[in-house]
């Protein structure tokens, strides 16, 4: 008999799985019920129960920690290893990352996972297996949205209730992780720290909902060897890159000879074996890969090892003497006569993985590689197998073309089929700088594709935040990490549109829109002039070629018949106007852009001067709407625009002229020759800009000393102290006037790592004279790019 009872009971609980529940709290009380000892994690996943339950219902929660019990006949939320939970055999002990287990019924619905994190920026590095059990029921059984950071962008329905599925089941998220990089680092760019800290805070709560999580036990793997030049260049030279002209140093072609750059020597068995033994020496059984991903750089290395491993139909000896014929040239693309090296990384791959099999069987190895740069092709007729987990950063960039899209999917194709665990760690995610680009179908296709194949995790560098412009982009990146497979785009895009009520048409239409002006759209020959070809982290500087002044009337067109279709004041209103936000940021960044073009054409600032005043007063106006990112927009802009100097500029600011007479100082000698002097003859030196670094000039593989001199007159009658404003200097300089020595300024100035990239004035002081005036600039590169590389003026300060 008690064997019969058992089996009807479990049938009856089979039947019970998967039905419905509805809490309804105008019928029956609930509490939320959590340990008396619990972390920030189980205390962060009761107040957003709390918080949606009432949006949802109308109606409060009340939290009780134990021991309080929750009142006779009330529906228990259990949160965590509470007594209520272990009583009825829900625990989250050894459970995996981010994981909990459930267990709902009419009466309680108990999620116990596996938790840490101290704080809320900890959650996003920590497991969160509670708070992400609840986020996957709010938004599947409950049809809870976040479209964006921040309450506006939320969409909690008002149903009156709160709905699970019944039953017994251990839940988990998609992806064993899902990281989107935040830029943390940004703060002194915004026009407030409060502003700041509102739009951080509210970034990591909307990743949070979207179960964004960084799984150090498979994902704490940068790129690899950075720091081994610090450690082995001088010991161990044959670990690294033999460039064509001999030597084994980092290439002063590539980012001006920046060390973490370098690439390695990756065919030597010395190199090879130094990797295991180095993995061994610091082994962490918690982080089991060894990191064999390549350094941010192209492979460059012209040794017999490296160019044998290549398996290139093209002889050795010719693939080396054209890469060295381009590389004395001083072509940065030299390397590009190497041809295609996958084979060689993945010869790197096999060797190490030999390797350490042979030394330490026992470790059972895993690896963690990248594919990327000229090592990024798939190979052909390759196993490596489920030991590697590979990283997906593929050259694919906007603007999104269907030749593109094909490369990806064809691409991760072939790398599916070598065996190896994917992860999707793209850089498309910085692209279009606060432009309102759309790639968000073209994600969704790449995205679906590699989703039954092998793919295991996401990391996406970075989250620039420009949620007010590329809102449906980066909505459909967010969804799909934790949606049911196969989630069609019409269904996101119907869930974004909905938000905005009866202007849903024209949102739809608007998005429509932008991704037929965003896809497939070419570069104009002035974009294809500018940095990266217009596209990628300076686009700034090139958008207002795809998004011109009629476009821009075009999409606010559309924005405002939405206005006009929802009632003022309205949650959907707002919305839309939050829309209009990014459109105007965009709009306002076109015209400072176009102004500084013809800033650079003319010498005419004060156009240039004026936009930026308009635009960064435009962005501090609405610094708490979480529209866009303005530290990552003023930061991206310094590089390129002077514009700290231009919030300086008056009417009476001088332009100084752009090219400066140039020499370089590889013995240090000019400053005892005196080449800072009035009387100094500097008419042979060359000319060179002084707005853009001198690797630009010519002088691509030179660090060192660089000196600049400019005669200048002044008027006989001064209508101020003048000052020289000098747009940045990478990395130290010191500055002359008329033979006297004004200023001494280090790197990093007063521990500024970012020093190298700003403005700074220079008072001539007792320096100045009347009429013709010499200002000598001695430059100190030690590494990367240098000199003076944004325009100098001059002003005058009324004492």
């Amino acid at each position: 008999m008690n064997r019969y009872l058992c089996v009807l009971a479990a049938m009856l609980c089979v039947v019970a799985e998967g039905r419905t529940v509805k809490v309804e709290p105008g019928k029956r009380d609930a509490v939320i019920l959590v340990p008396a000892q619990r972390n920030h994690g189980i205390n962060y996943a009761a107040e957003e129960l709390a918080y949606h339950f009432e949006k949802l219902t109308g109606r409060k929660l009340r939290t009780i920690a134990e021991p309080g019990a929750a009142p006779e006949g009330a529906f228990v939320f259990s949160l965590g290893e509470t007594a209520f939970a272990k009583r009825h055999g829900v625990s989250g002990a050894g459970l995996g990352h981010n994981r909990a287990n459930f267990l709902g019924d009419d009466d309680k619905m108990i999620l116990t996972g596996n938790d840490r994190g101290n704080n809320l920026a900890a959650l996003l590095v920590d497991t969160s297996g509670t708070l992400f059990a609840l986020y996957d029921i709010l938004e599947n059984d409950n049809g809870c949205h976040w479209l964006w950071p921040g309450e506006l962008g939320e969409c909690i329905p008002r149903s009156g209730c709160f709905k699970f599925k019944a039953g017994r089941r251990e839940m988990r998220t998609k992806l064993k992780f899902f990281f989107w990089r935040q830029l943390w680092s940004l703060n002194k760019e915004w026009p407030s720290e409060k502003a700041f800290a509102h739009f951080m805070n509210e970034e990591v709560r909307w990743l949070l909902r979207h179960r964004s999580n960084r799984d150090l036990s498979e994902q704490h793997y940068p790129h690899a060897f950075e720091s081994w030049p610090d450690k082995y260049l001088k010991t161990h030279p044959e670990f690294f890159n033999l460039l064509p002209d001999g030597t084994r140093r980092p290439s002063p072609l590539n980012w001006g000879g920046q060390a973490k750059l370098i690439s390695m020597c990756t065919g030597s068995p010395a190199f090879r074996r130094q990797v295991v033994l180095d993995w061994l020496a610091s082994y962490n059984p918690k982080i089991p890969r060894i990191n064999l991903k390549s350094n941010d750089s192209d492979l460059q290395c012209v040794c017999d090892y490296c160019m044998a491993d290549d398996h290139s139909p093209v002889p050795t000896e010719v693939r080396r003497a054209r890469a060295k014929a381009r590389f004395e040239k001083g072509d940065p693309k030299w390397y590009a006569e190497l041809g295609d090296v996958s084979n060689r990384q993945i010869e790197f791959y096999k060797g190490v993985m030999a390797e350490v099999d042979r030394i330490a069987p026992d470790k059972k190895a895993k690896f963690s590689g990248l594919i990327y740069a000229n090592s990024a092709t798939a190979p052909k007729d390759v196993v490596l197998g489920p030991r590697f987990q590979m990283c997906y950063c593929p050259n694919v960039m906007f603007p999104w073309t269907d030749e593109k899209i094909d490369y990806y999917i064809s691409n991760w194709d072939g790398w599916y089929r070598t065996g190896v665990d994917m992860v999707i760690r793209p850089n498309y995610t910085l692209d279009g700088h606060c432009y309102p680009i759309s790639y968000d179908r073209d994600f969704h296709k790449c995205f679906l594709h590699a989703e039954p194949r092998a793919l295991t995790g996401s990391d996406y560098d970075s989250l620039t935040g420009m949620y007010a412009a590329q809102g449906l982009t980066l909505y459909t990146v967010a969804r799909l990490q934790n949606s049911r497979p196969g989630l069609p785009f019409e269904t996101i895009k119907e869930e974004y549109c909905s938000a905005f009520g009866k202007a849903k048409p024209q949102i739809a239409r608007y998005f429509d829109r932008l991704y037929g002006i965003s896809h497939n759209s070419k570069p104009t020959a002035k974009s294809s002039n500018r940095p990266e070809g217009g596209n990628w982290t300076h686009y700034f500087m090139a958008g207002h070629d795809l998004f011109t002044k009629e476009r821009f009337a075009e999409l606010g067109a559309i924005l405002k018949e939405a206005q006009g279709a929802v009632a003022a004041d309205s949650v959907e209103a707002k919305r839309v106007r939050f829309l209009w936000f990014g459109l105007e940021n965009a709009r306002l960044t076109a015209e400072t852009a176009i102004a500084y073009d013809g800033h650079r054409k003319s010498g005419d600032y004060f156009d240039f001067a004026e936009k930026v005043k308009a635009l960064d007063g435009f962005r501090a106006e609405n610094a708490m709407a979480g529209a866009f990112n303005i530290g990552y927009c003023c930061w991206r802009e310094s590089e390129k625009w002077p514009r700290e100097i231009a919030k300086q500029m008056a009417k009476d600011t001088v332009s100084l002229p752009i090219d400066w007479a140039f020499r370089t100082d590889p013995e240090k000698k000019g400053e005892a020759e005196g080449w800072a002097a009035v009387g100094f003859d500097e008419s042979k030196w060359e000319k060179i800009p002084t707005d853009r670094p001198w690797d630009e000039s010519g002088y691509a593989k030179f660090d060192g000393y660089g000196w600049y001199r400019l005669r200048v007159n002044l008027p006989a009658k001064l209508p101020g102290e003048p000052v020289l404003m000098v747009g940045s200097a990478d990395e130290a300089c010191d500055v002359w006037i008329n033979g006297e020595k004004v200023l001494h300024r280090p790197y990093p100035f007063e521990g500024n790592a970012n020093s190298w990239n700003e403005a700074f004035n220079v008072p001539f002081g007792k320096a100045a004279r009347p009429g013709e005036n010499v200002i000598a600039i001695r430059v100190e590169d030690k590494n990367g790019q240098g000199g003076l590389t944004k325009r100098c003026f001059l002003k005058y300060v009324k004492k």
